[in-house]
């Protein structure tokens, strides 16, 4: 059976180019080993695929996982000998996480955690200032206000499950200085979409994977039970290097030859 990347009745039977837009805004970096033409089974091309993408860091734009998969992609489509392949650069700016990571301390252990910063609420960062930010760290579960009951809330630092929606305003109305949520078994675009606004409210926000997650979770599970933290954060703005990558693939249409379409 025909490599479904590779099938071209359907692209250029109306038109003479096609550009195959992969609004990737990623740079170029060392080219992944795995090579999707070499396999024939689909439900593996899938697999590898997904598994060569999330085996490396964040692939936001200025990222090294970005850096990897921008190269990798490449070199699958250029394997499949459609047509010519051009990159185009372009400059973006984007919140960088110095470090690639931020920390919350507890206190009493005097041990760091790692953390990561979420998507800036407009201009404004999850930055902290080189004093960071201390509290009380309370368990707020989803954010319902049931949630609330016997909690201490000024001051706070809100943990919270990841799937709250943006319940994480309710703490902050209520005078939660920061929030750190707990990954889920399956986050989605919509509750992440909820985690920032476009209004530059100094709430700091960030990720706590899993497994550190579930160990503060229990601790604080008895409402009332607090734990003194810090947060450090420092994520700047930075320009970096993007990139477009189009492919042309030539039609056979005679009538439709001088068309573009893109796709």
């Amino acid at each position: 059976m025909k490599h479904p990347m590779q099938t071209r009745g359907g692209w250029d039977s109306g038109c003479r180019q096609i550009g195959i837009v992969l609004g990737l805004l990623l740079s170029a970096s060392v080219v992944g080993a795995t090579r999707l033409i070499e396999i024939d089974d689909p439900q593996q091309r899938v697999r590898a695929t997904v598994e060569e993408l999330a085996s490396h860091a964040s692939r936001l734009t200025g990222h090294s996982g970005a850096e990897h998969a921008a190269n990798w992609i490449r070199t699958q489509i250029e394997d499949l000998d459609l047509g010519a392949v051009r990159q185009e650069t372009l400059s973006v700016t984007l919140p960088v996480e110095v470090g690639g990571h931020s920390t919350l301390r507890l206190l009493d252990e005097a041990r760091d955690l790692t953390i990561y910063g979420l998507w800036p609420n407009g201009p404004r960062t999850t930055t902290t200032g080189p004093a960071g930010i201390s509290g009380p760290l309370v368990y707020l579960g989803k954010g319902e206000y049931e949630d609330f009951d016997g909690r201490r809330l000024d001051g706070s630092i809100a943990l919270m499950e990841f799937d709250s929606w943006d319940h994480w305003l309710r703490a902050a109305a209520l005078g939660a200085v920061a929030a750190v949520f707990i990954a889920p078994d399956e986050a989605t675009y919509r509750q992440t979409l909820d985690k920032s606004m476009l209004q530059p409210v100094n709430i700091p926000r960030f990720w706590i994977d899993a497994a550190q997650g579930e160990k503060l979770r229990r601790r604080l599970l008895t409402p009332g039970e607090e734990l003194d933290v810090s947060l450090h954060s420092r994520m700047n703005w930075r320009e970096r290097t993007a990139w477009n990558l189009w492919i042309e693939i030539p039609g056979t249409d005679s009538t439709l030859a001088r068309d573009r379409i893109i796709v």
